[in-house]
């Protein structure tokens, strides 16, 4: 008898701890949308237009005004609008389906890690009116008479061109072509790298590309241009060399499209970059 009645007690607790332990976990499901703050999309003004930039794909957001990134933070909530300014923000994604990676992704089942490409995007007071930062970042590494200070890097263009862009090599005391093939090319200095670029028939510098001269298969390309007219709007892509470098076309035609996605609503094409 006693034993009987101690299951009964046993069977209802364990009912118990059961029932609470399910309204918990519905009141969960039922409070977690309250506060949608946190999945709420990034909005404000990319490059002249209105956009709303999926959490995603807005990491390490800054807009016009926001402290930058060694200066002091206040933690007084700026409530923002189709008119603010965006600065700057990146995500990552997956080529050539351009799935993001998500903030939780810990790796899984993922595809090969090359397989991914990181994109930053600048505008608001990160953006040259001119329109002509790509060409000085190239007139600048590919000057002859600038100075030079313990290691030397000069450069000479190449005899044909690399899927359809004029490249130029690295020459000078800094080059050390034993250093690239050792240890992964650790040796090898940072300043070590191939240069290309894209001219439009006006002579602007629409895409302007650096690679590491490392030999291994990660090594990596950095990949800059611009969206204006439509957005006044700089883009930076890193990825690995020899997976994408000849790619390169299709990804600044991905990579646009997906942040021209971002605008609210249709937006005439600007006349040009300046003002």
């Amino acid at each position: 008898m006693q034993k009987r009645r101690y299951l009964q007690v046993l069977l209802i607790l364990l009912f118990a701890i059961g029932l609470m332990g399910l309204l918990w976990t519905s009141a969960l499901h039922i409070a977690l949308p309250v506060d949608q703050t946190r999945e709420r999309p990034i909005i404000g003004d990319l490059g002249g237009v209105p956009v709303e930039v999926p959490r995603a794909y807005a990491r390490f957001v800054e807009y016009d005004g926001d402290p930058h990134f060694m200066e002091r933070k206040e933690n007084v909530p700026v409530k923002r609008t189709y008119k603010s300014r965006l600065r700057s923000f990146g995500f990552d994604v997956r080529f050539s389906d351009m799935a993001v990676k998500e903030r939780n992704y810990s790796g899984g089942s993922r595809p090969l890690p090359h397989r991914w490409i990181n994109v930053g995007v600048k505008s608001g007071d990160r953006y040259d009116l001119d329109g002509k930062e790509l060409n000085r970042l190239r007139d600048r590494i590919l000057q002859k008479n600038k100075p030079c200070h313990d290691k030397c890097f000069f450069y000479i263009e190449m005899p044909q061109k690399k899927y359809g862009l004029t490249g130029y090599e690295p020459i000078g005391s800094g080059v050390d072509v034993g250093a690239r093939n050792i240890d992964y090319g650790r040796g090898a200095d940072l300043r070590d790298r191939n240069i290309y670029y894209y001219e439009d028939p006006e002579g602007r510098v629409v895409t302007y590309i650096r690679c590491s001269n490392r030999s291994h298969g990660r090594a990596t390309c950095t990949q800059h241009f611009d969206l204006c007219p439509r957005m006044r709007v700089r883009v930076t892509v890193l990825y690995h060399r020899d997976e994408f470098l000849e790619k390169w076309k299709e990804i600044q035609r991905k990579v646009s499209r997906l942040i021209y996605g971002f605008a609210v609503r249709e937006n005439e094409v600007k006349e040009g970059c300046h003002g």
